[in-house]
């Protein structure tokens, strides 16, 4: 088979034709057959290319807003109606007008309503020790992933990400923790930035501009491998990148999680603190991608790709922000001990000691080495 590389541009049909399987396949055993025959129900309607107005009387864009909430109004609204009904009773949460066919696709009206599904999806897994409220969780979450898969494809932007942290976001500039107004934005979002490997950042971008371009559908591979499906958009990497990304996916899982818990260990230590134990509780590589992205772990809640790559970018992307917070933590604690510092020196001035005394009593009474023309700086910009 050839390969053709990035030169490969899918049809909004068929990127939903490679994605819906996939999640739908990472699901299986984990919820009622009824949902994946529905779901697979409403990408054989997309697959037929044929779109209808509610008079039946013209045809209609098959990804334009009427056909599409009239699709999720048929495959998906009854079933979140039966999910609803059931919980109801069991006085968890209500699912109350939460409708599929009420969203606005192309203009980012999924994340308003895959945040309020996965806030349902929490209740309801807060009594997962009851299989009942295992499957009723794991149905929720695949409903509210399907969403966000046609979320990617209908929008005219294939990828957006936070300006300051590694998380995929729909609207908007940052996601919600960082968006300006969160408590501490400062703190949390524009100092931890400042503390980024530029150079690694800029890596970075080029390589989310290959993804805005490509999207969430993408292979992987090398000169020395030979391509991947010619039908669908592959990256050329280095050869021993791809050996290990196959790796990851292609092998039996209990291989492929100790080969990814180990890489995560020796290249991501930061990311393993906050995902080590998911490899255990998963069977395969797209499972554990959506297990470390789930809010309890990395929260990457928009996030739709299982690609190996888009992967290993996110994840390198993460380590980069969790090593900035870490930096970040340590200058605010140094920043405290500057502030009282200078306290003493300014007390210690007014007391009449001497530049030279200053930095021996501070060196004595706090443990900090601070040298005659600190003492001065710090003398003459409080003076000032």
């Amino acid at each position: 088979m050839d390969f053709k590389g990035e030169n490969v541009v899918l049809s909004k049909v068929d990127q939903l034709s490679f994605l819906i399987p996939n999640l739908l396949k990472s699901y299986r055993g984990l919820v009622a057959e009824s949902l994946l025959s529905n779901l697979n129900g409403l990408l054989n309607e997309i697959k037929q290319g044929i779109a209808i107005s509610k008079e039946e009387s013209s045809p209609k864009s098959i990804f334009g807003r009427a056909n599409l909430n009239r699709l999720m109004e048929r495959w998906i609204d009854p079933y979140l109606a039966e999910l609803g009904d059931a919980i109801s009773e069991e006085r968890l949460c209500q699912l109350g007008d939460l409708k599929c066919a009420s969203i606005d696709f192309k203009c980012g009206g999924s994340a308003k309503w895959a945040d309020s599904l996965l806030d349902i999806s929490r209740k309801t897994s807060l009594r997962a020790e009851l299989p009942f409220h295992q499957k009723v969780s794991a149905e929720l979450d695949l409903i509210r992933q399907t969403i966000l898969v046609v979320q990617s494809v209908v929008s005219s932007e294939k990828y957006r990400g936070c300006k300051y942290c590694f998380r995929r976001i729909i609207s908007d500039k940052a996601c919600w923790l960082h968006k300006a107004g969160v408590p501490d934005f400062y703190k949390k979002a524009v100092k931890v930035s400042s503390y980024k490997n530029q150079d690694f950042s800029e890596w970075l971008d080029t390589w989310k501009s290959k993804r805005i371009l490509l999207g969430d559908c993408v292979e992987v591979a090398c000169r020395d491998h030979g391509g991947a499906d010619a039908y669908v958009p592959a990256v050329l990497i280095p050869s021993e990148v791809y050996e290990m990304l196959k790796s990851f996916t292609d092998l039996p899982w209990s291989d492929s999680s100790r080969l990814l818990d180990s890489f995560l260990k020796s290249s991501a230590p930061h990311v393993y603190m906050r995902v080590a134990g998911v490899s255990d509780e998963v069977d395969c590589f797209e499972q554990y991608v959506y297990a470390i992205y789930n809010s309890q772990n990395l929260d990457n809640r928009y996030e739709t790709s299982t690609s190996a790559l888009w992967f290993l970018l996110t994840v390198m992307e993460a380590e980069a922000w969790f090593r900035a917070e870490k930096v970040a933590q340590f200058s605010n604690v140094r920043e405290k001990d500057n502030s009282e510092r200078d306290r003493e020196i300014m007390r210690l001035s007014a007391e009449g000691y001497s530049v030279r005394k200053i930095s021996e009593k501070i060196y004595s009474e706090l443990g900090l080495k601070v040298g005659k023309t600190t003492v001065s700086n710090v003398l003459r910009a409080r003076a000032e």
